[in-house]
């Protein structure tokens, strides 16, 4: 896993640790404030209470503010829930406690894990959500230990665990702070470039075909003796095959055609289109930059997808995972309940366009953005119209695909492949035009 992984793992494993740290100090209150077994009962279930709603409204948020913008707030919670469970001599600031640890958990639990996930190696992701499942699990084993050791050789039994945590938050605070953000915030990247700006459609295949045909271009897909990527879909699998490419991304029983959505190229593919197309047109065509992409997809809104925060809208706006799918790879249990009509690709401009008059800016083909990738690219960069790094070794892709489910669909989801990289799933791509 990456360094960011590493770092907001440290951090999860110390925050999990602070509300856990009250079990073995349970016999302790009951002496103390004379708390009854049905007042310690409730002491559970008004932790308990707090955390599942927390959680699904700090998820959401996250995706619009980004990752460290609820995880911070969540890890001052908990630090304040130490302090008042440090300080405790009443059964009132003992509730106080247990309600601040509910919101903490409920606040840092998902979106942790999801900065975990979100840093890793694409190929590393499983492995690094089991990383977090088991950092989490420590944490609550560690916390209760800790503290019953702790308990044992304190004056102050009740205190003196929690006030412990509060300086071991000093370690997680760092750890959160030196680990870069990886949603982008709402963009108002394009605030004052946007209307000298015109994102236009999906660029179909046969679009494609007329640039190939005019120049004899060959993708790289197609200058490779092993070909492109596709996808065995018995085992849901990604192969690569001498004879996948654009003409033939190797869907059984479906052959694209020149009304879908171009796919299997690569981003240098993309950019010799965009030449083509400028010199042709005497106009400069070029890839939409990551903060423009963004901005066009999300076309006003604050929400996960355009269409607000419920994801079974998008089976009117976009072509993702679903049944229709599973019925054809039934090894494709992410995808949803819901029937969009395509298994595979559907045609350009199927699903309702978006504020901006643009379509498919949920699904079908992930499409390439001009920047090269950074993890914290919005984290450094300029408010206006940022370009992303000047140099890389990957190139930014967005929009999600017909492969994919709602989350992977959001207008905030980012991945990066090598600028060389074809795929039946990921590798389309829009044009902008300057206007002057």
């Amino acid at each position: 896993m990456t360094r960011g992984s590493w770092t907001a793992t440290i951090a999860l494993l110390i925050f999990t640790m602070g509300t856990s740290i009250v079990t073995p100090l349970l016999p302790l209150y009951q002496r103390e404030f004379g708390l009854s077994d049905g007042q310690i009962t409730l002491l559970f279930a008004t932790y308990s209470g707090t955390v599942a709603p927390t959680m699904i409204l700090m998820g959401n948020l996250s995706d619009r503010l980004g990752r460290k913008a609820v995880m911070l707030p969540a890890m001052a919670c908990i630090t304040a829930a130490s302090l008042v469970l440090g300080f405790a001599d009443s059964v009132p600031l003992l509730f106080l406690g247990r309600v601040l640890q509910g919101l903490a958990i409920g606040g840092f639990l998902g979106v942790g894990t999801a900065l975990i996930v979100d840093h890793a190696h694409r190929h590393q992701r499983a492995w690094a959500s089991m990383v977090a499942g088991l950092a989490f699990r420590l944490g609550f084993g560690l916390g209760p230990g800790l503290a019953g050791l702790v308990a044992e050789h304190s004056s102050e039994p009740i205190h003196r665990p929690f006030q412990g945590h509060v300086l071991l938050m000093m370690v997680a605070f760092a750890a959160i702070l030196a680990t870069p953000e990886t949603v982008s915030r709402l963009p108002r990247a394009v605030r004052k470039a946007a209307p000298r700006r015109r994102l236009a459609v999906g660029v179909p295949a046969g679009q494609f075909r007329a640039f190939a045909e005019a120049t004899a271009y060959e993708t790289e897909a197609q200058l490779d003796v092993e070909g492109g990527f596709g996808i065995d879909f018995e085992r849901a699998v990604v192969v690569q095959d001498p004879h996948t490419d654009w003409r033939n991304p190797g869907f059984p029983g479906f052959l694209p055609g020149p009304d879908h959505p171009l796919l299997l190229v690569s981003w240098h593919d993309a950019e010799a289109f965009c030449k083509w197309l400028s010199a042709k047109e005497g106009r400069t065509y070029r890839l939409p930059t990551e903060a423009e992409w963004e901005y066009a997809a999300r076309a006003g809104t604050k929400t996960p997808w355009w269409t607000g925060a419920d994801p079974t809208a998008l089976a009117t706006v976009g072509n993702t995972a679903d049944a229709v799918l599973r019925s054809k790879v039934p090894r494709a249990k992410w995808a949803a309940a819901w029937d969009d009509g395509h298994a595979f690709l559907a045609p350009v401009g199927s699903f309702q366009p978006n504020a901006f008059g643009l379509y498919d800016m949920h699904g079908n083909v992930w499409e390439w953005c001009l920047d090269w990738y950074g993890a914290d690219t919005y984290a450094k960069s300029p408010v206006d119209d940022p370009q992303g790094p000047a140099t890389g070794s990957f190139r930014t892709i967005r929009g999600g695909g017909w492969w994919n489910d709602a989350r992977q669909n959001r207008s905030a989801q980012r991945i990066y492949f090598k600028p060389t990289f074809r795929y039946c799933l990921l590798s389309g791509f829009r044009v902008v035009r300057e206007i002057p």
